[in-house]
Formats: C-alpha cells, structure tokens, sequence
C-alpha cells in the first residue's frame, strides 16, 4: 500500500508499506515503470520519507544542470534532505537495505559452494 509520495522532475519516489517495513521505489515519470535496481526498505516510515526527500532534490538538482539552469537554491536544498535523511537514519539506526541485497539473501541456488564440517 502506497503511504507516500515525492515527486521529482523525471522520477517519483513512493513509500510503500511492506510486513517488513517501508519500501520507496523509484518511478520513471515517463514510462511508469519502477527501477527495481533502485528500491530500499526501511524499518521506520520517517527514514523512508526522509530517504524519499532525498532522492527526488537529487533528481532534482540533476536535472536543472542538465537544462543549464541556475542550481544554487536547488543544491542548497539537496544538502539539507541529505543532512536530515543521514541525522534521522543515524538516530534511529535505520540506514535502510537494497532490496537486491534481500533478493540474494532469498535466492534458493547458493552461488558459491557451500562448506561442510566432518
């Protein structure tokens, strides 16, 4: 269930909650597809807002330089989502984990050969 969204000038970051937190997925404001290479999970919903935040004043920031715009109001911005998403990750201990990094946790076929002790 979405609970949140942040848009951006060419992606729009939405919170999900999960059983096992809160995911914010990357979408393409163009062609409506999630960039499952960019999705994190979060035990809190204020660090994944936050995290959001973060993200989409990047996209933000990234594309006025790619325009040529002007970006100094832009990039001050940028630096105080990313302050208070890393003040907030680090006071509740919730940096978040790439959910590719779940993936192989919960792949089936072990990549490398497993060990056994006689």
């Amino acid at each position: 269930m979405v609970v949140g969204i942040s848009e951006g000038s060419t992606w729009r970051c939405e919170v999900l909650a999960e059983t096992d937190g809160y995911l914010v997925q990357v979408r393409d404001l163009q062609t409506s597809r999630v960039e499952a290479s960019d999705c994190m999970l979060f035990r809190s919903a204020v660090t994944a807002f936050a995290y959001a935040n973060f993200l989409t004043a990047l996209d933000q920031t990234a594309a006025a330089r790619l325009a040529g715009e002007e970006t100094c109001d832009l990039e001050t911005e940028l630096d105080e989502r990313r302050l208070a998403f890393s003040t907030i990750a680090d006071q509740l201990f919730d940096r978040g984990i790439d959910t590719s990094q779940i993936a192989a946790w919960d792949d089936e076929e072990p990549r490398l050969p497993r060990h056994r002790l006689h």
